[in-house]
């Protein structure tokens, strides 16, 4: 493993402590240094939860080392005698995998009434999420065997929402409520808040519920295979996705029913049942695509990264509904990358399926796209690059676990992704409408001179400076002539270069008509056509910026 301050994903056991912490009566110990203890505060800082994460760590020290002393079975008495969980998870880090401990017979040396599962994936090559997954489809194979009768009710399986998801508490909440439109019944949710017990009854449901990829949707297949549940694995992500996720839910129903000898008649719910207000369109984003905002956005280039489910489902998004142009498109969930191949490939043919964040940020840099869909890691990135950003998977900051309802899934989750596109797009919004109605004498004006002293925004010198800069522009360009004339002379077959304006005057300045012709390009595309304009006076020696300039660099990106 790559010890990195840069990675995507925790380790192995940071994906046990995730399951453990998202059930009740479910307890984690890992067998580790005391250096690997550290995940402990992620569930509470990022989390916000109010109990302690239910993760002891079994400290492997000297005298483990040295003197064959192993603390595991003492450790397990602990969690035993002051937690009595109903199930404790035992697991290794990197270090402790090493010592090829047998952590069975270790277990049962601790002799306690409490049930213990072994869950210890290699460390060295299984990462967070696929640990995770991988301990909720053993604990379904484990648990849910004993085949029980269905409940009298259509109801589902919910599998996957689990502590430190990306939005999964919202997600949930939307799919409650679109299955109460349904009149379906939700049988179990795991692991978010289930117990060893519910797990237990997930053979009663009609159907399974499986929105992510990368976590759950292997544990519903295995429970489709044990019991002949039906498994929904797709993402309802987007007006168009939850539409036909919504038949696919009433379809596996009906395939259940009809195998059992049920009885089942629900149909599709007129779609503005599933509204808040149960009259209008559960979603604004097939009206929002027709307005002049949107339409402003049509053919601007995105580049979208994160784990399989969110770039997948918001590639396909933002290509197929919002009508953008996908430049790039990547998941550092590498053991789904064939898959993820697949499902992208008809939008995009720069495709990265990677770990490395350098390769994501070097891909990033050469398309330099109009916005990134990403994560935490994408957001810095982009603002190296000054292209705007917004979250749409793990690894994420604490600002996405929300106190306020912002589902990605469901229709709710639709108007929430629009809204965080459009925001995003639109950055700068309010110089815009300063730019058109004044400050209204609220000092935005003076607080913008302040901001273009630091360098922000250019603008033009006072009369007497300006002289100044025009008096060095002039002298700059009898320079450039008294060089060109010299290359002539010389018989140069090259142009030689003016020496440059910008070494006689230090900051570049906008003329009055540069500045309105500036002005008048649409706001959100501004500051990026302002960097490339200073950039090519830089480039080319000029320190004044005309209006034949700003002409001129039109034209040749045009070229």
């Amino acid at each position: 493993m790559r010890m990195s301050f840069w990675e995507y994903q925790g380790t192995a056991h940071t994906g046990v402590a995730r399951v453990a912490s998202s059930m009740n009566g479910v307890h984690a110990v890992a067998y580790s240094p005391v250096g690997d203890c550290y995940i402990n505060s992620m569930f509470t800082m990022m989390e916000r939860e109010k109990r302690f994460p239910p993760v002891h760590t079994s400290v492997l020290d000297l005298k483990t080392m040295g003197m064959g002393i192993n603390r595991l079975p003492e450790s397990l008495r602990e969690v035993s005698h002051d937690h009595n969980p109903d199930l404790i998870v035992v697991t290794q880090t990197c270090s402790s995998s090493l010592l090829q401990e047998d952590y069975g017979s270790l277990a049962r040396q601790a002799n306690i009434p409490n049930e213990v599962l072994i869950y210890a994936p290699n460390p060295f090559r299984v990462e967070e999420d696929e640990s995770a997954n991988g301990l909720l489809t053993v604990m379904v194979e484990q648990f849910a065997a004993m085949k029980l009768p269905p409940t009298s009710k259509p109801s589902v399986n919910i599998i996957g929402p689990i502590s430190l998801g990306f939005h999964h508490k919202h997600d949930l909440l939307s799919l409650q409520r679109m299955l109460e439109t349904m009149g379906i019944a939700v049988n179990v949710v795991f692991p978010l808040g289930a117990t060893v017990a519910d797990i237990k009854k997930l053979p009663q449901a009609w159907a399974t519920i499986a929105p992510y990829r990368e976590m759950g949707a292997d544990a519903a297949i295995v429970l489709e295979k044990m019991h002949n549940i039906p498994a929904v694995t797709s993402a309802p992500i987007g007006v168009v996705a939850t539409r036909k996720w919504v038949r696919e839910v009433l379809e596996s129903l009906n395939k259940f029913a009809s195998g059992n000898g049920l009885t089942f008649d629900l149909k599709e719910p007129a779609i503005a049942a599933f509204s808040m207000d149960q009259k209008s369109a559960p979603s604004g984003l097939p009206w929002f695509t027709i307005t002049a905002d949107v339409q402003g956005y049509s053919s601007k280039k995105a580049f979208v990264f994160g784990d399989f489910t969110h770039a997948v489902a918001i590639t396909r998004m933002l290509a197929t509904e919002l009508d953008m142009q996908i430049v790039g498109a990547g998941t550092y969930n590498r053991k789904l990358a064939n898959e993820f191949r697949e499902l992208v490939k008809p939008y995009t043919d720069n495709i990265i399926c990677s770990s490395e964040f350098a390769e994501v940020r070097k891909a990033i840099g050469e398309t330099l796209p109009d916005i990134v869909m990403g994560t935490q890691m994408e957001r810095h990135t982009s603002a190296e690059f000054d292209i705007p950003c917004a979250t749409i998977s793990n690894p994420t900051h604490i600002e996405d676990f929300s106190l306020s309802y912002q589902p990605f899934l469901g229709y709710d989750g639709s108007n929430f992704i629009t809204d965080r596109v459009y925001h995003t797009c639109t950055l700068g919004l309010e110089k815009h409408m300063i730019e058109m109605f004044g400050d209204a004498g609220l000092g935005v004006e003076e607080a913008r001179l302040k901001a273009n002293e630091r360098g922000k925004i250019q603008v033009a010198p006072e009369p007497e400076a300006r002289e100044q800069e025009l008096e060095a522009y002039k002298i700059a360009e009898e320079l450039r002539a008294k060089a060109t004339q010299l290359a002539v002379e010389s018989g140069a077959a090259v142009a030689v270069k003016a020496p440059p304006v910008a070494a006689i005057t230090a900051e570049l300045v906008w003329t009055d008509e540069a500045q309105k012709a500036l002005k008048q390009i649409p706001f959100f595309v501004r500051p990026k056509v302002q960097k490339r304009v200073e950039e090519y006076a830089r480039s080319h020696g000029y320190s004044l910026i005309t209006l034949d300039l700003v002409y001129e660099v039109r034209e040749k990106a045009q070229q």
